[in-house]
C-alpha cells in the first residue's frame, strides 16, 4: 500500500483495522499514527506482542477506552500463520498496527500482507527542507540543507535539531543560524556517522567481536542480507586461493585474483587458519542457498554468521 493510499483512506475514514507500517522513516510513520487514532477517537496503547493485545481485549474494563494498540517488532506474529487470516480479515471494532523496521519482501509475511504494509522511506532532501522550512523559517537553505545532510534525511531528528536550535535562539536572542553555529561548534548538533554494509563485512574478516555486536541491530536495519554474504564469500574465495598458493610475486596470474583482491586477502590473511576459510566459505554458500530457497529466518541471518565466524 503506497502512502498516498493510507493518507486517502484517513482523509475519507476508511481505515483498516490492521496494518505493517514499515521503513526507516519513524518520524512521518508517527505523524499518520496519530492521525488515524485522531480520526478513530482511539488511544494509542504500546503493547509488546499479539498475545498481549488479546488478553487486553479479554479484559472487561468498567472504563470503556478504546486503544489503537502498536507492536513492534513481535517475532512470533511472522510464524503464527494461522493467525495471518484472522489478522487480515477478522478484526472487528479493534485496530492493530505492527511495526517492523524491515520486511523481507521474499517470505511468505510479506507476499500475504502486502496490501496491508505501508513503507516509510525517508523524505527527498527537497521535500525534507521544506518540512524543515515550516518549522522553522527564519533558518538559511543553506544550513538547511546541512542540516538534512547531517541527519541522513531522517525527518525525526531534523525536526528535533530544529527545536534545539529555535530554544537556543529564544534563550539567547541569537538569530537562528548563529544559534546553530554555536550548537554545532559545541558538539550540540547531531551528525549521524554513516554505516554501511562493506563497513560491517570488514569488522567480521578483522574479527572485531565487540563491533560487531555493537553494530548488528544497524547492520540489519540496511537489510541487505544477500550483499553481505556476497563480500564474505569473494573474500574467503580469496584468502583460500591465497593460503593454497602461498603468495608471492605472481599470486594474481597463478590465482585468477584481481590486485584488488589480492591486496585485501593479504590484509586478512592472519585472521583465520586454511581450514576456517574453507569451512567458512562452504557455510557461507550454504546460507546464500537457505536465504533464497527460505530455509532460514531472514532476520536472524547475521546471528548464524557471526556465530560461525567469530
Amino acid at each position: 500500500m503506497l502512502i498516498s493510499e493510507l493518507k486517502n483512506n484517513i482523509v475519507q475514514g476508511n481505515i483498516d483495522n490492521f496494518y505493517i507500517f514499515t521503513g526507516p522513516e519513524e518520524g512521518i510513520m508517527d505523524i499518520y499514527i496519530k492521525q488515524i487514532s485522531k480520526k478513530l477517537g482511539l488511544t494509542i496503547k504500546w503493547v509488546d506482542s499479539l498475545e498481549e493485545v488479546s488478553k487486553q481485549l479479554n479484559l472487561k474494563s468498567l472504563v470503556k477506552v478504546r486503544y489503537l494498540y502498536l507492536i513492534r517488532q513481535d517475532k512470533a506474529i511472522k510464524t503464527q500463520e494461522t493467525m495471518w487470516e484472522f489478522l487480515k480479515t477478522k478484526i472487528v471494532g479493534n485496530y492493530i498496527i505492527l511495526i517492523e523496521p524491515t520486511v523481507d519482501k521474499k517470505t511468505k509475511f510479506y507476499k500475504f500482507f502486502e496490501d496491508k504494509m505501508v513503507t516509510f522511506e525517508k523524505l527527498s532532501l527537497e521535500m525534507l527542507a521544506q518540512y524543515a522550512k515550516r518549522r522553522c523559517p527564519s533558518l538559511s537553505d543553506k544550513n538547511i540543507e546541512k542540516l538534512c545532510e547531517w541527519c541522513s534525511n531522517s525527518y525525526l531528528r531534523v525536526m528535533n535539531e530544529l527545536d534545539k536550535i529555535a530554544t537556543l535562539s529564544k534563550q539567547t536572542g541569537l538569530i537562528v543560524d548563529s544559534a546553530m553555529s554555536v550548537l554545532d561548534q559545541e558538539g550540540g548538533i547531531y551528525k549521524e556517522q554513516h554505516f554501511d554494509i562493506f563497513q560491517y563485512s570488514d569488522l567480521i574478516l578483522n574479527r572485531n567481536v565487540n563491533a560487531c555486536y555493537e553494530y548488528i541491530n544497524k547492520a540489519k536495519q540496511l537489510n541487505q542480507d544477500i550483499l553481505l554474504l556476497g563480500c564474505l564469500m569473494q573474500a574467503f574465495r580469496g584468502l583460500v586461493l591465497l593460503k593454497n598458493d602461498g603468495g608471492g610475486k605472481g599470486l594474481c596470474e597463478r590465482t585468477g585474483l584481481t590486485p584488488w583482491q589480492a591486496r585485501c586477502a593479504i590484509q586478512v590473511d592472519s585472521n583465520f587458519g586454511v581450514e576456517e576459510c574453507e569451512n567458512n566459505l562452504l557455510f557461507l554458500q550454504d546460507l546464500d542457498v537457505k536465504i533464497k530457497t527460505g530455509g532460514i529466518q531472514p532476520d536472524m541471518v547475521l546471528n548464524y554468521i557471526l556465530a560461525e565466524i567469530l
